[in-house]
């Protein structure tokens, strides 16, 4: 259903990647600092809860630092050209 920001709907559309993966909507979270790391770059256990509430939120594509990105995310980068 469009909002009033969105008369044509297009943010609840899916948007396929030039590398084939498809975002279920046009929803992306740009990178931010959480200050919830353990200060050795290492992802701690409040750092995964606060990125699975952003996911649960409705968010298709969440831009974090390499190093913070779970196993299995789907990483855009230079070298994956």
């Amino acid at each position: 259903m469009p909002n009033q920001q969105d008369q044509n709907g297009l943010l609840d559309r899916p948007l396929v990647l030039p590398c084939g993966a498809v975002l279920k909507n046009r929803l992306i979270k740009s990178a931010m600092s959480d200050s919830l790391g353990d200060g050795a770059g290492n992802a701690t256990a409040p750092q995964a809860r606060l990125y699975e509430k952003w996911a649960e939120g409705g968010v298709a594509f969440n831009v974090v630092k390499r190093h913070s990105a779970p196993k299995g995310a789907l990483c855009v980068c230079r070298e994956a050209r």
